[in-house]
């Protein structure tokens, strides 16, 4: 082996070394740090942020919660659908209406 070949390949091997050590050699930032920065920047698109405007009030509907006395109610307490008067189980869950 001449002296040529012998310092293409120590050229080599240094630049092997010296890619593989890259990484170790740099300093990553502190994490703690990125996360503070980045809930900062959130913060201030949040509050350039306009609040959506308030809607209209609109029709309350008051819905009595007492039943009389040996009647099944009008919906189903379970699914939230609508029942009808002479029903005993909601045709949409199976719950007893007796029950509840």
């Amino acid at each position: 082996m001449d002296i040529g070949a012998g310092l293409i390949g120590a050229a080599a091997a240094l630049l092997l070394v010296a890619y593989v050590a890259r990484p170790l050699g740099r300093r990553s930032a502190d994490p703690d740090a990125q996360i503070e920065a980045w809930v900062a920047s959130v913060r201030q698109l949040d509050e350039s942020v306009a609040p959506p405007e308030p809607k209209a009030p609109t029709e309350t509907v008051i819905v009595s919660s007492q039943e009389p006395e040996g009647t099944s109610p009008s919906f189903c307490h379970r699914c939230g659908r609508s029942v009808k008067p002479h029903h005993r189980f909601c045709p949409h869950c199976g719950q007893d209406l007796a029950e509840t």
